[in-house]
């Protein structure tokens, strides 16, 4: 999928920056380092996709996607062929210990709760949504001792990449982070 066109004297360029935006948010806002980690996935469509894939190329061991249909995780295990992560499926249930969950499903927004792995200081705990700012995902993270984040830093890194493929020029992150801040309150 394509989000950010650029024309240029070659014509038009097609970028997505899923994938380069979690990377991003990973290393610069959760200063987590997936090398040789294990990931579990809520979710097998394109936002687990893209999460999947800045894992992978960051080194990500193994990531265990849990789909309401277990077959949907194929589309997952394509998007890495290639990749050293292992890729296992599991029904919408979480058990087991993961050093990364990611919610890309839009369970939260109204207050449902997801099944979680067991949590602990060290685990880190992303929620793809931005609405709520705070999802029962995090507060459930957060009580266990994880560390937690909504998906806003996400948002901004896919934004903060499509200026800079725009414009060639940094963004103003902090200018962009408060007019969505505003924009969510």
């Amino acid at each position: 999928e394509v989000y950010t066109f650029v024309i240029g004297s070659a014509g038009i360029d097609g970028h997505n920056t899923d994938a380069p935006g979690f990377a991003r948010f990973l290393d610069r806002d959760a200063v987590f380092d997936p090398a040789g980690k294990i990931a579990m996935i809520f979710g097998a469509g394109g936002a687990a996709r893209a999460c999947a894939l800045a894992l992978a190329r960051a080194g990500l061991a193994m990531v265990t996607v849990a789909a309401r249909d277990p077959a949907r995780a194929e589309g997952v295990a394509e998007a890495l062929d290639g990749f050293a992560t292992k890729v296992a499926a599991t029904p919408f249930e979480a058990s087991g210990r993961f050093d990364l969950v990611v919610n890309a499903t839009p369970l939260g927004a109204a207050g449902e709760d997801l099944p979680l792995p067991e949590l602990m200081e060290g685990t880190l705990v992303v929620d793809l949504l931005y609405r709520p700012t705070i999802t029962p995902l995090q507060v459930a993270a957060r009580h266990a001792g994880a560390s937690a984040f909504g998906g806003l830093g996400l948002l901004l890194h896919q934004a903060a990449l499509s200026f800079e493929l725009w414009t060639g020029r940094q963004p103003p992150m902090s200018a962009m982070s408060a007019a969505a801040l505003s924009e969510l309150a």
